[in-house]
């Protein structure tokens, strides 16, 4: 069946270098928007360099504080604004840890993975003690199976609760799944729509993650008292 196309106004880039993001906010379904972006995002962080010199004070905060200022004049509107970005250290990820209130380290069980969770850990508190307009608590970290029932996956999801406690780790996992590899090819598949209507796989990714959303929720709400 044809899937529905977005009609995209104007990409995430173009919006952040008019300083207006709100007109390319478009509705993917009903409690759900998307800021699409596209590949000249890549040319960020050369915008922010243009517009914010080395000879202004405090270039550096001004240049990864600018997403969470654009960000502030729409996120009113909004139940959760969620921002994903790569697992890398870079001007993005800056500028989404300057935005965010709230931080989910995603963690593949991978050692590689654990060593980079375990440093930006460390990241984060060191920005968190440069910037004092930063306030943002860390949720948790979300492991993501390689392998279900791999000895490895096993050790290093072990070694994760050594590392940032055992309540710092989610206790709903991300399992490999076969139906997660489509959806970045067709989609998500909306169970109670047409697409996923009647299919098990479907049904059972989104009682995954609605687990997860509902532990996510959880943990919010703790931290709010």
């Amino acid at each position: 069946r044809e899937r529905k196309q977005l009609r995209i106004k104007e990409t995430m880039m173009l919006a952040l270098s008019e300083g207006d993001i709100e007109n390319a906010i478009v509705k993917v379904m009903d409690n759900l928007y998307l800021l699409p972006s596209s590949d000249d995002f890549t040319e960020y962080p050369d915008f922010l360099e243009m517009t914010f010199m080395p000879n202004e004070e405090n270039y550096k905060e001004k240049r990864i504080s600018y997403f969470a200022k654009q960000l502030d004049k729409v996120k009113e509107n909004y139940d959760f604004v969620i921002v994903d970005v790569p697992p890398t250290l870079s001007v993005f990820t800056d500028s989404a840890v300057y935005a965010a209130d709230d931080i989910i380290i995603v963690l593949q069980t991978q050692q590689d993975s654990l060593d980079g969770a375990e440093a930006f850990f460390v990241y984060l508190q060191k920005m968190f003690n440069n910037y004092p307009s930063i306030s943002f608590n860390i949720l948790g970290v979300l492991p993501v199976l390689l392998e279900n029932r791999a000895g490895l996956d096993t050790q290093i999801l072990k070694d994760a609760k050594e590392s940032f406690g055992k309540d710092g780790v989610f206790k709903n996992i991300i399992k490999h799944m076969e139906r997660l590899k489509r959806f970045g090819r067709m989609g998500i598949a909306d169970k109670d729509a047409e697409y996923g209507k009647g299919d098990f796989h479907d049904i059972k990714v989104h009682y995954v993650y609605n687990r997860l959303t509902d532990e996510i929720l959880e943990r919010l709400k703790k931290l709010e008292g």
